[in-house]
């Protein structure tokens, strides 16, 4: 009876049972965000020393493997990069492959991948798979490779308008959401009693719109209509 609902056709996928690695797998070509933050306070990322000139958003001399822990309660803790290549090695190089290819990719799209997070998985027979959602808005830190360059050449140098879900997240950082504790049962009840601007939500969803239309080729109508044969 679900067959031929447009609705549900243009949300739903076949996934595959995994068995995932309680790990946020994370690459990353610039420094910015929270690598940012450590590169001010120790001089480098990850135990990889960078140069005492580098601004929030520059080109790292080489792409950076910092994962962090995958927590079911507070927030996601930095491990050790070479722990995660000896306990998960198949995982790390899959992830990191399919990195370095996304990055090549978008990057002839005009698009830069600053960062990108996934989860990794193994099915029955012990192959490797990307377990979630891998190169979205959601899970990547996007900006123009235009505005990129724009911004290296203006002192101070800042990173360019995303192209992703900061928007929210600076909102939401905003409202204190950043300085509450997911533990405590007054901060969860806090921030589910904030609703973001319709403004903003609308913002974003022409964001989102744009960057897929960007790395992918066809609008996001032109896709559902060509590629899933989901009725406009």
């Amino acid at each position: 009876s679900l067959r031929g609902n447009p609705d549900l056709q243009s949300r739903a996928m076949v996934v595959r049972k995994l068995t995932v690695a309680p790990i946020e797998f994370i690459a990353r070509n610039y420094l910015t965000g929270n690598a940012y933050k450590e590169y001010k306070e120790c001089g480098g990322v990850y135990g990889i020393k960078l140069s005492s000139r580098m601004s929030d958003g520059d080109l790292l001399p080489c792409a950076i493997f910092t994962p962090t822990t995958k927590a079911t309660d507070g927030h996601d803790e930095p491990i050790s990069a070479e722990d995660i290549w000896k306990k998960y090695p198949q995982e790390t190089a899959t992830f990191l492959r399919a990195f370095m290819d996304f990055s090549k990719h978008v990057r002839s799209r005009g698009i830069i991948v600053a960062d990108t997070k996934v989860e990794m998985g193994t099915d029955e027979q012990g192959l490797v798979y990307v377990a979630d959602e891998f190169g979205t808005p959601d899970s990547s830190r996007f900006w123009s490779a235009d505005a990129w360059s724009a911004s290296r050449i203006v002192e101070p140098r800042k990173p360019p308008a995303p192209y992703d879900k900061q928007l929210v997240r600076e909102w939401g950082i905003t409202k204190g959401i950043n300085k509450r504790n997911p533990l405590l049962p007054e901060d969860v009840v806090y921030v589910q009693k904030i609703t973001p601007p319709e403004e903003l939500l609308q913002k974003t969803s022409e964001i989102y719109k744009e960057i897929f239309q960007m790395i992918t080729g066809p609008s996001l109508e032109e896709y559902k209509q060509t590629l899933l044969r989901v009725a406009a």
